[in-house]
């Protein structure tokens, strides 16, 4: 389902989950004199029945705006939110993830090296080693699942 770009019109969508995408779709330009001398044109374009943007417009515009636009159905390009398939918010959730635990790793590589060097023993060690594992499967595991929702 796409939602057009006004974004007062679409209830209850969250546009962090959305892509922008463009389509030309029929736009109808509504034309109001705003004022009783006509020098004020109110040019609105709607879609579906739904106000998308107005603008008001005088001087030499009006005559341009009513011969061109009004009251008339025009393809028209607009910025559409389509919101992201459930696979791409799983795989940037994974991916975020993954970025969370591979930050975790680095945090404790001192550890690991301090081990390595002698610093610590193997039960002084011992904790951090099966945090880091946990933090590695849950990265292969994250990576595995990605690559299935990519295929």
């Amino acid at each position: 389902m796409l939602h057009i770009n006004k974004k007062e019109i679409v209830e209850n969508i969250d546009y962090n989950k959305c892509e922008i995408v463009e389509e030309i779709l029929p736009v109808f330009y509504k034309c109001t004199f705003t004022k009783e001398d006509k020098t004020e044109l109110l040019v609105q374009r709607c879609y579906n029945d739904l106000i998308i943007d107005s603008q008001p417009v005088t001087g030499e515009l009006i005559d341009y705006f009513l011969e061109k636009y009004a009251d008339k159905t025009v393809a028209t390009r607009l910025d559409l939110y389509k919101p992201f398939s459930d696979s791409k918010l799983l795989i940037d959730e994974y991916s975020t993830r993954i970025v969370e635990l591979k930050k975790l790793l680095s945090e404790t590589d001192y550890r690991a090296i301090k081990y390595a060097e002698g610093e610590y023993t193997e039960e002084e060690y011992a904790p951090y080693k099966a945090l880091r594992k946990s933090y590695r499967d849950e990265i292969n595991h994250l990576e595995e699942e990605i690559s299935k929702l990519k295929d």
